[in-house]
């Protein structure tokens, strides 16, 4: 499946910017358009066509099977105070619960105002500054190459990226 860097149809792009961060040339930078959205832009002069950009690509590399048939599941977590300060449910925090029980870095979106960004926490009580819906899209940052290097000394990473609407566990940067 081809997508947003091969043809420019911006509905494969998810924003993510693995593109741009995997580039060994920074052969790619986020643009954005005339309606804020930023997308990847390609400096062909840069470009050694190593496909890095298009390996990590989520919009590329979909499995198979949840291609055209997307799965959705839902759920809120017990907690009454947490769900209160959420606005997923308290999904969120609960798959922060289940997954973090020691030797774990927590990556999520955190906001002020319209600008959203993502860091990364190493103690559950601060993930209150990851809840809340955020409506713009999030600047990643060295993220990336954070959460791979805390992989690589042996820490479990829990990923979340655009508001809940995916998460990745350990595994995906190997």
């Amino acid at each position: 499946m081809e997508g947003y860097l091969v043809d420019r149809e911006k509905e494969k792009c998810y924003g993510c910017e693995a593109c741009v961060q995997i580039c060994p040339k920074d052969a790619l930078v986020m643009k954005e358009d005339d309606e804020g959205f930023r997308y990847p832009l390609l400096d062909k002069e840069r470009c050694i066509e190593c496909k890095l950009c298009r390996k990590v690509c989520p919009y590329e590399n979909m499995p198979k099977r949840y291609s055209s048939n997307k799965y959705t599941f839902g759920g809120y977590i017990k907690d009454e105070q947490i769900k209160f300060e959420s606005t997923s449910g308290g999904a969120f925090s609960a798959i922060v619960d289940t997954f973090c029980d020691e030797n774990y870095v927590i990556f999520g979106a955190e906001s002020k105002g319209l600008l959203v960004w993502h860091s990364y926490i190493t103690d559950k009580k601060d993930l209150a500054k990851f809840r809340k819906s955020k409506y713009s899209q999030s600047k990643m940052g060295n993220s990336y190459q954070q959460a791979k290097d805390f992989l690589n000394s042996g820490k479990k990473v829990l990923f979340f990226w655009n508001a809940m609407s995916n998460f990745w566990i350990k595994g995906i940067f190997t």
